[in-house]
């Protein structure tokens, strides 16, 4: 009786393993068609600050893309460039931090102010996979996003 029990108890968790095993393999490269946000970066000084603000403040998008180098210097308060860097070693693979600056051959220069936007409230790459859902930016306002846009 026991073996009996002990050889379904093995058959039902060998099936559950099989069938997360296929679920993940065929949904892990699912494209997600989500919305285009319709904002645009602001050239007004005063959203420019208030973008600064949120992003260096409560937006907390320093803590992760920075270099580990200049770590030290954002717990300073000091300015530095979102180059990216970290990495974080998960059970379901390793996390890399891009690089978020303006610059158009290692950051997001040639990504549009929708496409950010986008990536910021729905968790929507540029190519249409779904990102790691670190960010909390899924209920901020069209005017928020648009001053954290040019940051």
């Amino acid at each position: 009786m026991i073996l009996k029990i002990l050889k379904w108890s093995v058959i039902v968790l060998v099936s559950l393993i099989i069938i997360l095993v296929v679920t993940v393999a065929l949904r892990q490269n699912l494209k997600f068609d989500a919305p285009l946000v319709d904002v645009k970066a602001s050239t007004d000084s005063t959203i420019i600050a208030k973008g600064e603000y949120i992003f260096y403040g409560p937006g907390h998008c320093m803590e992760c893309h920075c270099s580990y180098e200049d770590y030290k210097k954002v717990e300073l308060g000091e300015r530095v460039a979102p180059k990216g860097g970290f990495t974080y070693p998960l059970p379901i693979g390793v996390i890399r931090i891009p690089n978020i600056t303006s610059d158009k051959e290692t950051g997001i220069g040639n990504i549009s102010d929708a496409i950010i936007a986008r990536a910021l409230r729905h968790g929507v790459a540029p190519d249409g996979h779904a990102m790691i859902d670190f960010m909390a930016f899924h209920n901020t306002s069209d005017e928020d996003l648009t001053a954290i846009i040019l940051t």
